[in-house]
């Protein structure tokens, strides 16, 4: 994998909720390159945030992926 590709693209689990796609993408990419996302009106703001809420990862972790990476990236101030 490129530095660059590592560096710069980021990744939504937008559509595609399971375990088998986050595990690939955690392991990949980690957890400062994925942000929350969601496919509406094809998913459930409920069962998005349920899936991230049950993730076997840290609550930092968690925050991170709901939040912090977009802010981040955006660079929003909060």
């Amino acid at each position: 994998m490129t530095k660059t590709f590592q560096d710069q693209v980021f990744v939504t689990p937008s559509g595609i909720l399971t375990m088998p796609y986050f595990q690939f993408i955690y392991e990949l990419k980690g957890t400062e390159k994925i942000l929350y996302s969601i496919d509406y009106p094809y998913q459930s703001l409920d069962g998005a945030q349920a899936f991230i809420h049950n993730l076997p990862i840290s609550n930092q972790e968690k925050e991170l992926i709901a939040h912090g990476n977009t802010e981040k990236l955006l660079k929003l101030a909060v």
